[in-house]
């Protein structure tokens, strides 16, 4: 099995399809972000381990726990025989660990505080790049979404108008011809109640006037016997 050492924003690949960035992490945790063809099914460890059915499948799975931390002391042995190596080796701050003269322990501490600090300003900086980067295109992707959304709105407000616009010049078109047909209807039934009542009108003079001559004859005839 291959084992080996990686920072934060760097990455490895498996084959040609699949790459496995490293994004960083803290205390026990790491995120960790996989590039691959879906076709690929990526599943969790834990979940597998969950849903395997019987033992055998389970310890097919196998088991894989962290490198154990080394003790205090282990690490100031660690450090103080690399501090030797450099006295030995004519380096002028570490030249009398060679000799045999005490280090301090919070000499110890401090040093190693520095060389801590700058590994971890070195590890930050490829995690803030990535973070920055990830940053943006949040902020890339939100504002294409954004831009969609409005356009969508955009559309549906405008062909809601133009539906709004056509059935109201839909509705007052019909309007104009009701009120058309009913002023025509109006009008035609005034044309004929004027007409009836003329004609009614016309009958009764002509009425009156044919009882009027015959009163008229019959007063001559009276007058004029032969």
């Amino acid at each position: 099995m291959l084992h080996f050492t990686i920072r934060a924003g760097e990455y490895f690949n498996i084959g040609d399809d699949i790459r496995v960035v490293i994004l960083g992490g803290c205390a026990n945790n790491c995120r960790v972000m996989v590039d691959a063809p879906r076709e690929y099914n990526i599943v969790r460890g834990k979940v597998l381990e969950r849903n395997a059915a019987t033992p055998e499948e389970q310890e097919r799975l196998g088991h894989y726990y962290p490198e154990p931390k080394l003790p205090p002391d282990a690490v100031r042995r660690m450090i103080a025989k690399q501090h030797r190596k450099a006295g030995e080796a004519g380096t002028p701050e570490k030249s009398r660990v060679g000799t045999g003269e005490s280090i301090k322990p919070e000499e110890i501490g401090r040093k190693t505080a520095g060389k801590t600090g700058m590994k971890n300003s070195s590890r930050r900086t490829p995690v803030r790049a990535g973070t920055e980067t990830l940053a943006r295109e949040i902020k890339e992707n939100t504002g294409t979404e954004n831009l969609h959304r409005r356009q969508e709105a955009r559309a549906g407000t405008e062909t809601a108008g133009r539906e709004i616009k056509e059935n109201t010049g839909t509705e007052n078109l019909r309007r104009r011809q009701e009120e058309k047909e009913s002023t025509e209807t109006a009008a035609r039934e005034i044309k004929e109640n004027t007409g009836t009542e003329n004609l009614h009108r016309r009958q009764k003079a002509k009425a009156g006037t044919g009882a009027a001559a015959q009163k008229t004859a019959q007063k001559t005839e009276s007058t004029n016997p032969c």
